[in-house]
């Protein structure tokens, strides 16, 4: 990566990559130029953004994030509020850090991994920092209701070997995965 070491007379040398100094072309340096407090003010500022952009890619790497998250992950490794304002823009930009895939995916995995109904699935999106709409409007179009019926059967499945003919517990423990009443009343009819 292109850029430059700043080594100051007191403190840690740091990084500071050309590509956060393009948006400053008046700004000019040259090797051994001598910088004054608020230059280097400045330049530690770029340096923080490229680590926190640089963290903010690792964590992404790993699996989605919504922005939500990442940004509380962010805080945690003490990045500033300023420095994560100017990460997001370009993680969203590269398409690094997209909600709308996010909520996607979280959807899809979480109905493999466990059956849960659509309100249990919302209710931790929005856990997640996604806005009802969205995650109202991605459930809708990711399941289709084949596969909603599929995952409240699983659910049926598996509480039924629990209860056994406990009618009451088996219907509350498929509201409190999020299924509506409609829906469990259906699936007990089928199952009789």
């Amino acid at each position: 990566m292109d850029g430059f070491t700043v080594n100051p007379k007191e403190g840690s040398p740091f990084f500071v990559p050309n590509y956060l100094l393009d948006a400053y072309p008046d700004l000019v340096f040259y090797s051994g130029d001598e910088i004054n407090e608020e230059g280097l003010t400045f330049l530690k500022s770029l340096s923080r953004i490229h680590l926190c952009r640089t963290k903010a890619i690792d964590l992404l790497s790993r699996r989605e994030h919504s922005t939500f998250e990442l940004t509380n992950k962010l805080r945690l490794r003490d990045f500033s509020k300023s420095e994560i304002e100017a990460t997001l823009p370009l993680l969203k930009e590269k398409n690094y850090l997209n909600d709308r895939r996010f909520t996607e995916m979280f959807i899809i995995t979480r109905l493999r991994k466990k059956p849960e109904g659509k309100i249990v699935i919302i209710k931790r999106l929005q856990q997640k920092g996604i806005p009802y709409s969205l995650a109202d409007e991605i459930y809708d179009s990711v399941v289709s209701s084949d596969l909603e019926k599929e995952v409240i059967q699983r659910a049926y499945e598996k509480l039924s070997k629990k209860f056994g003919d406990n009618r009451e517990k088996l219907i509350n423990s498929m509201l409190k995965l999020g299924f509506s009443y409609s829906s469990i009343k259906e699936i007990l009819e089928e199952n009789s």
